[in-house]
């Protein structure tokens, strides 16, 4: 698929795609490559802002990225359909 600007994408899915009828029963796989090497273009980076001041707040900021980064909370990330980060 090629864009206006002359670059070429790719679909956010594996082929061959499920058919609507098939849908929801069965799911599209994501196509966790194109979307991790920018090939997909409709990506969001998702950040978290923690602050740097000694208090209790930075403490929870900090806690919450370990536990976002655990394997058990990436594994629900795909399960909901998104691409981990790891």
């Amino acid at each position: 698929m090629a864009a206006e600007n002359g670059q070429s994408f790719m679909a956010p899915y594996l082929l061959p795609a499920i058919a609507l009828e098939n849908c929801p029963q069965q799911r599209n796989q994501i196509n966790v490559e194109v979307i991790r090497n920018g090939s997909y273009p409709i990506t969001r980076y998702l950040s978290v802002i923690v602050r740097e001041d000694g208090t209790r707040s930075q403490e929870a900021g900090e806690a919450y990225i370990q536990l976002l980064i655990t394997q058990e909370i990436q594994q629900l990330i795909q399960q909901a359909g998104f691409v981990s980060i790891n």
